[in-house]
This record gives C-alpha cells, structure tokens and sequence, in this order.
C-alpha cells in the first residue's frame, strides 16, 4: 500500500545491533534545544572479533534547515585489557529567530579515550576531544579529561578525577543515540554583543568510595572553575537583543554569566533496597551564583551575581517493575537557598540529580511478529513543579526568568532490534 515498512533480524548470534526512536518535546534548556519533533538513531556493528564500530544521531525538526547531531566512533578491547576509542562528531543548529549573518551553529568534534588497567591496583582512564565551532566566528577548545583509581582493597576505591564537561544522565535513561539537545552535550554557547562565547569549564575531584554489602558509601572533595558559563532563562523577547540567544522552539533562552570559582564536598549513600530498588541520597556543600537585590534587570547580571554557598540535599529512587518491566527513575533535589547555577554541578557519582522534582520512565511494549526486537515508550519530566524560577526584568520591560533547571516534558517511542 506504500506505507513504510521497517523489518528487523534479530539473533543471539548478531554482530549487528541499532534502535530508531522518535520524540516530541522540546528540553527547555536554552539555546541548542532540540524542536518539537526529533529522530534519533543508533547502528552499532561488532567487527575484526574484538572492535565495535558505531554510528548514530539525532535529526530534529524545524521551520528553517533541520537540526542534526552524528557521531561516529570506533572502540578496540585489546589483550591488555585497555580499550582505545576514537570519535567524530558534528552538529549542526539553525537558529531561524536571530535575523543575525552567520547565525547556524556548525561544530565538529574529535574524541580520543582510552582504559587502561595496572594490574589489580590502579585503573586508568583519559582522552580528549578537540572542537571547532562556527558561530558568528570560528572558536576553538581543547578538553582534556580523566581519572585515577586506586583499589585499596576490593571494597574500597580511592579516585582523582579531572573533567573539562558537565555530566549528563543519558546512559542512565536509556538514550541510545547523542542527542541534538546542545544544553545536554557540548558546546554551551552564549552571546554578548552578538560575539559567541563557549562555556569552558575545569572540575577537580578526590573522592573516597566504599562499599558494604548492599550499601555504597561515598565522601568527595571538589573544585570548579567555569568561566562563560552559559546560564537558562524562560521568556521572551520583544525585540533582538546582543546578549541573549533565544530557542524558538521552547521559550527559553541562553545568557552568559559572570565566572565562577568555588570548592566544596560531596557525601553520596546508595543502598539497594530490593532485587530490583535502587535508592541514592546525595548532600553537597559548595558555591552558586546568585544575585543581589530581589529584581535586578537582566542586563545587569554579570554585574550584580554573587558566588555564595548553598547546601543541596537529593534523593533518588530508580528501579525496574517486576511484571511490566517497566524502568523508572524519581529524583528531587532542594537547593538552600536562591541559585543561578547547581551545587556541584559536575556531579557524575550515583547520587547525582537534577535540581527539583524529575521524573522519568522506559515502558516496553510488545511488538508483532513482522518487527522483532522490541518497543519502548519513554517519558521525561524535567522540574515538574516550575521551582527555582528567579525573576528578571528585561530590557524591554517584560519579566523573564534565570532557573537551574526549566520545566520541561519528552516523550516518544523508541525501537529497539
């Protein structure tokens, strides 16, 4: 009848794995959100015994050039137990709103990683990515990461960590496929006086973990140097405006913000309930920006933001319904008072969440005979009650708002064979 068809061969001898998912929603995290409807995709191939070569991508959907997000990289487990991968990545983002010349974002991205094991003591883990980004200019940034850990004994870890990135939650929810959300992976972009700036970040940790039965127990120092950080705002605008970049596709907008530099500490305690309950509390102590006075104006928050210290208590709840198999993760977390920015913001230990109320759920579903494999229904709710709003007066009168975390709900289907 010429309707699209899509056939899946599945076996437990494959080599050859992928999954299709479409979504609709916007995430409501400034500039780089993705548009109302996007399809991702992921083909991962097993090739040479011992490599996996992988391909996969996100295109969403707009009224001018579409925005896409491909990557494609290869990984080797060597007899040594080390595990170099290497990537490409490159995004592209139009901005149909700006009216501003060279106004598409184009970024490309090389990532070089690797894994390497010293006998039962230490574990090693380190790379780079280089980018490129073509946006009102060219700009480039080089990101190295990695860490250290050392096995004081099978149930204690000793680790340093080093990061250039703000983490995300995506392996833990399931996606699949690197999302065309730029606000989930870099670069974070801002704009003052029409001249694009990148967030550029450096993240020291030394954490202590242990573990004690079915109980992880984790203490960590950090610190954090970000400079451009590029803040979320809800609003809009009038009129154009040289230090504001709008998403026309959420509402939302991006405003670089004055830098940052703090330090603090981490307590993590994650116990597993059940065979198939999870819970994770999480307190961290550390610098925010914040503002002086009630209601400042939008233009004068470089100069009126703040660091001062914030406690930040979270919980978390993730498990997987026995009989629907259902997979679900609930989380909120309470800030101590007004912010601009997280508390330890690149938390990538079990207890991290997103500020406020989370919810988030990956229902199988059945599928017929013609497509094997399986279905999945996904559903996320970012900050459900609309907390940490603070209000702005912009510089058209209008009221807008600076938040950790926008409300925000995605849904979709994905395919899995």
């Amino acid at each position: 009848d010429g309707s699209p068809v899509m056939v899946a061969d599945k076996s437990s001898s494959s080599d050859l794995k992928g999954s299709l998912s479409f979504v609709a929603g916007a995430s409501s995290q400034g500039f780089g959100s993705i548009s109302d409807m996007s399809t991702g995709f992921t083909v991962e191939k097993s090739v040479f015994a011992s490599g996996t070569l992988s391909f996969n991508g996100n295109v969403g959907y707009g009224p001018a050039l579409p925005n896409a997000v491909l990557r494609s990289s290869y990984k080797h487990r060597m007899a040594n137990g080390s595990s170099p991968e290497i990537a490409f990545t490159m995004r592209r983002l139009s901005s149909p709103d700006l009216g501003i010349h060279n106004a598409q974002l184009q970024a490309l991205a090389l990532t070089t990683s690797d894994e390497v094991a010293l006998g039962d003591v230490l574990e090693l883990k380190f790379g780079s990515e280089l980018q490129t980004v073509q946006f009102m200019g060219r700009v480039t940034a080089f990101r190295p990461f990695g860490s250290v850990a050392a096995h004081l004994s099978p149930d204690t870890v000793l680790e340093y960590r080093y990061s250039t990135s703000r983490p995300n939650s995506r392996e833990e929810k399931g996606f699949e496929s690197s999302p065309a959300d730029l606000s989930e992976s870099d670069p974070r972009v801002s704009m003052t006086a029409y001249s694009a700036a990148i967030e550029r970040a450096h993240h020291q940790e030394l954490a202590l973990s242990h573990r004690e039965g079915n109980t992880r127990m984790q203490v960590a120092y950090y610190s954090d140097r970000l400079r451009d950080p590029a803040l979320i705002g809800v609003g809009e605008f009038s009129s154009r405006i040289g230090d504001v970049l709008p998403d026309v596709y959420s509402g939302t907008f991006t405003y670089e913000g004055r830098n940052l530099d703090t330090h603090g500490l981490r307590l993590v305690l994650e116990r597993q309930l059940t065979s198939d309950i999870t819970a994770t509390a999480d307190y961290s102590y550390g610098g925010v920006l914040d503002l002086n006075g009630e209601t400042p104006t939008l233009e004068s928050v470089r100069a009126q933001s703040v660091t001062r210290n914030r406690h930040m208590i979270s919980g978390k709840l993730n498990g997987t319904a026995p009989r629907t198999k259902t997979r679900w993760i609930a989380s909120y977390g309470w800030t101590s008072g007004r912010a601009l920015t997280s508390v330890d913001m690149f938390n990538a230990s079990a207890g991290q969440a997103d500020p406020f109320l989370d919810i988030f759920f990956k229902q199988p579903i059945p599928c017929t005979r013609a497509l094997q494999g399986h279905m999945d229904v996904v559903v996320e709710i970012r900050n459900l009650l609309a907390q940490g709003y603070v209000p702005l007066v912009g510089q058209d009168g209008r009221t807008v708002y600076l938040v950790q975390s926008a409300r925000a709900l995605r849904g979709g289907l994905a395919f899995n064979f």
